[in-house]
């Protein structure tokens, strides 16, 4: 126990703490420029905020704009407030605000933040508060990149319809004397961009009443219109083979 006692009143003695001593937080200082405003960065997404905070009659102004005219949804609106209503501060600061990049909802955030760093450095006794509410951090969230090989950032390309089609288009040489096997079949596929293709399919099969790529078109959009009535379906493809 003596060694242990031994051992914090000399490491007591290098950071200048000794055991049992009370130590004080240091208190911080108040940043004000020479007009009497606190400014502060604050940034969300994309979206970079330059925010000054002085003593007022709560006005905002947001790239020239009211905040009313410039963040038209009112959910946007409560973002920006929210510093102000969680240190009971409403109505008691003017804020001058430009803001760059990014929507307006990285914008309203990056606003937000802005405003409570500013806060803190007006008035140091609000940096609890604004703290515990997280205000005072960054919001680090931003869009995934894009892959390649794929769509969007995890999205894969739908290619189900096209390997679809090929397949019945490599199976339709064995089933050339039934048009109706390739005609269902294809239309399982439902992709718009297969009408042309198909068509040709079905002038080459010869089918009956089918002799311009127009009329193939439409019986193809006839048929992919009703495909959820399978029964009905199949008597409309069969009066054409």
């Amino acid at each position: 126990m003596s060694d242990t006692t031994q051992g914090l009143e000399s490491l007591g003695q290098v950071t200048g703490i000794l055991p049992g001593s009370t130590h004080e937080a240091v208190a911080r200082e108040r940043k004000v420029d020479n007009l009497g405003r606190a400014y502060a960065t604050g940034k969300r997404k994309n979206a970079v905020a330059r925010v000054w905070v002085k003593p007022g009659k709560g006005q905002i102004t947001i790239n020239g704009k009211t905040s009313d005219a410039y963040f038209a949804r009112p959910v946007l609106r409560m973002m920006i407030n929210q510093p102000f209503k969680i240190t009971e501060r409403e109505g008691e600061f003017d804020v001058f605000v430009t803001v760059v990049g990014s929507g307006l909802s990285g914008q309203a955030g990056a606003v937000r933040h802005g405003i409570s760093k500013a806060l803190a450095d007006y008035e140091p006794a609000l940096r609890p508060a604004l703290k515990h509410a997280g205000f005072m951090t960054r919001d680090s969230r931003a869009v995934e990149r894009k892959k390649y090989g794929k769509k969007k950032a995890r999205r894969s390309f739908n290619s189900r319809s096209v390997n679809r089609f090929r397949l019945v288009v490599s199976t339709g040489a064995s089933h050339l004397g039934s048009a109706r096997f390739v005609f269902w079949e294809t239309l399982k596929c439902r992709r718009s961009f297969l009408f042309w293709l198909l068509s040709g399919w079905l002038i080459r099969f010869g089918i009956s009443g089918v002799r311009s790529r127009q009329a193939a078109c439409r019986i193809v959009r006839c048929g992919e219109i009703i495909l959820r009535r399978p029964g009905r379906a199949r008597r409309f493809i069969s009066t054409f083979a």
